[in-house]
């Protein structure tokens, strides 16, 4: 049920019989909270506010990612120059709200493959320097004999 707060007019329940107030769209969300405003059949106005339990707030991330690495056709694989600097760039990873979902393999040499369309922005998250080079699909890659 939600609270209210009359804005003006004073406004009554409705009588019996009398139409019902008309929910406007909720105007803005502050924290857990959908702030709106009804109109009144009497033609005042009163201020929604709806609870919204936790569970249901919608997560405020900087960046969407598919969950699967495997869901994305082009991929890159990038190259730290040593261990130390693999393991500072997953660190990093992990403060960085928009890059903590990040899809990524390691796959050792210092290497770890993630979304092609990642490597700009990992690359002027700043302070790691690394290459980056195509992943050929193992289906692409020449046979050995």
């Amino acid at each position: 049920m939600p609270n209210t707060r009359n804005l003006r007019n004073n406004p009554k329940e409705p009588e019996a019989g009398a139409s019902r107030p008309s929910l406007a769209k909720p105007q803005e969300m502050r924290r857990g909270t959908l702030v709106g405003t009804v109109t009144l059949p009497n033609g005042g106005e009163m201020e929604v506010v709806w609870q919204i339990p936790a569970k249901t707030v919608p997560q405020q991330t900087h960046e969407t990612w598919r969950p699967n690495l495997h869901s994305y056709a082009d991929k890159r694989a990038i190259r730290f120059s040593s261990e130390a600097e693999v393991d500072s760039f997953i660190d990093g990873l992990w403060s960085a709200p928009g890059l903590r979902d990040l899809p990524r393999a390691h796959v050792g040499d210092n290497t770890v493959i993630v979304p092609a369309e990642a490597v700009e922005r990992l690359r002027n998250r700043g302070g790691f320097v690394f290459t980056d080079s195509p992943v050929i699909p193992a289906e692409s890659a020449p046979r050995r004999r």
